[in-house]
């Protein structure tokens, strides 16, 4: 994704390829429609652990702005995290630690009927773990708790139906550190 993106942005931006509505959130629950959501604003300043030029918590009640994620190649979300990079062709994020901004969801919602397939990885020093939800409507695709290595979680190849909303949620396995991951989708018509 190129960071094309304004300070103060807001994270819901039609997607490049015109196949859906993206839009990134936090909230205090994983499960679609459920919980408390604020969408995730783009900004190009830093704040100290948290690197510039990517989306952040508005108002963040953590000092760090968590969660985040970031939008161009090679992008840190907290750049003490030298463990890994984000790929080309992925979104770097990070999830919270507080309990009301503490799932990270990334959301697609269909223009017409589109195949997913990706994977997720967790890039930090390995010394938490992330948990990762993956839904389609309400409807849970797949699971995977306590992520904690360099092997990627690879989704299940889905459609998602006009007008639907894939989420992928991403929670911190109760510890917020070394959260650093990256998510990777491959989005066609279907």
């Amino acid at each position: 994704m190129a960071s094309t993106f304004a300070s103060g942005d807001l994270a819901d931006y039609n997607s490049p390829g015109g196949l859906g509505r993206w839009t990134f959130a936090t909230s205090n629950s994983h499960i679609p429609g459920t919980g408390t959501e604020t969408m995730l604003q783009y900004t190009t300043q830093a704040n100290g652990v948290r690197a510039p030029n990517c989306f952040i918590t508005p108002n963040a009640l953590s000092p760090l702005d968590m969660p985040g994620i970031g939008t161009s190649t090679g992008v840190l979300i907290t750049p003490e995290s030298t463990e890994g990079k984000a790929d080309d062709n992925s979104l770097a994020m990070h999830p919270g630690y507080h309990p009301d901004e503490q799932y990270l969801k990334v959301k697609f919602t269909a223009a017409h009927a589109v195949n997913v397939a990706g994977y997720v990885k967790e890039l930090g020093a390995h010394c938490g773990g992330i948990d990762v939800w993956m839904f389609s409507g309400s409807t849970l695709i797949t699971d995977a708790s306590a992520l904690n290595d360099d092997t990627p979680f690879t989704f299940p190849a889905t459609t998602v139906a006009a007008g639907s909303t894939l989420t992928i949620s991403v929670g911190s396995n109760g510890i917020f550190n070394c959260d650093h991951s990256s998510l990777s989708l491959t989005m066609t018509s279907g």
